[in-house]
């Protein structure tokens, strides 16, 4: 070992056993990985209950509810969901009547990402 590099000391370190570690997420809790054949609604019934997996479901079915009763859905995005590729989603979303305004912020509301959504 060169002289420049030190050691570590690992004497003061304690260990436990995985078994005892306290975590958020459990095997049974990871979704399952599509298979050939399978409805959407099956895949999106597959994805994890946890974490974002639940704050998904939750705003799915804020924007199913707010269709349903005829409101205004308003999606408010940064460019990631542009730069992502998800235009053609959003598109079709407002096609359908889903959503019926989009509001960009930062780099979204450039006229390069912006262009293809006006056009629908």
């Amino acid at each position: 070992m060169p002289k420049d590099r030190f050691k570590i000391d690992l004497t003061k370190l304690k260990t436990y056993p995985i078994s005892g570690r306290k975590n958020k997420v459990r095997r049974q809790d990871f979704a399952a990985p599509p298979s050939k054949g399978i409805s959407f609604s099956d895949f999106y019934g597959s994805l994890p209950h946890i974490l974002s997996g639940n704050s998904l479901r939750c705003v799915v079915d804020a924007i199913v509810s707010a269709h349903r009763k005829k409101k205004p859905v308003i999606a408010m995005m940064g460019s990631h969901v542009i730069k992502t590729g998800l235009n053609p989603v959003i598109i079709e979303l407002l096609k359908r009547g889903i959503i019926t305004a989009v509001a960009l912020n930062g780099s979204g509301r450039s006229e390069e990402h912006t262009s293809e959504l006006q056009s629908h």
